[in-house]
């Protein structure tokens, strides 16, 4: 029993004193020097399940005067990075835009990006023949309009003649792969025309 308390009491001094050894060591070595150690709260980078801010700025730009405002800085051209629902602001249009990952592009928030009016026509010379429109890759077609016997000079329909030789069908829309359209049939007169109404 004596030895045992005997051997922890000489361990414990040999610990204490070891110790004691390698801090005077360290104190005599290094004289005057010093370790920082800076943290960050929240850190720089992380994720978060809940993030609170009274003012937030995305990019490098001015921090808002104003709590609960978000500045945005703004770019002037659509960014490479295309991912499903990312969002910026164009300071060049003027609007934010967002990828829509269904058709592989940047739209605007709200609105159209665009809208147009395409047409065709085809001479019938009292012949039954149709003809058909297509909106360009990426727009949407909203509407289809037709007619026979229209002047594109005079911006008007006149009358070629043959009334009772002749029926117009109206215009319809159509699909051809993912082009969107519209075609229109007339079974005589002197031409027919088709509008496409597109967006995107």
């Amino acid at each position: 029993m004596k030895s045992k308390a005997l051997s922890f009491l000489i361990g414990a001094v040999v610990i204490i004193v070891g110790v004691s050894l390698s801090n005077y060591g360290f104190a005599q070595s290094s004289p005057g020097e010093s370790i920082t150690i800076t943290t960050y709260y929240p850190s720089p980078y992380g994720s978060y399940k809940d993030l609170q801010t009274k003012r937030l700025v995305i990019g490098d730009d001015a921090m808002p005067d104003t709590d609960a405002v978000v500045n945005f800085q703004g770019l002037g051209s659509d960014p490479s990075f295309s991912h499903d629902g990312a969002l910026y602001y164009s300071n060049v249009k003027h609007e934010f835009r967002y990828y829509d990952g269904g058709i592989a592009a940047w739209r605007r928030i709200g609105g159209f990006e665009d809208f147009l009016i395409v047409q065709n026509s085809r001479s019938l010379h009292g012949d039954s023949k149709g003809v058909w429109v297509y909106c360009p890759p990426g727009y949407i077609r909203i509407a289809c309009s037709g007619g026979l016997d229209f002047r594109s000079s005079t911006q008007s329909f006149w009358d070629s003649g043959g009334e009772g030789d002749k029926g117009y069908s109206g215009a319809a829309p159509v699909v051809n792969g993912n082009l969107q359209g519209c075609t229109a049939f007339a079974d005589g007169g002197d031409n027919i025309y088709v509008w496409a109404y597109c967006i995107k």
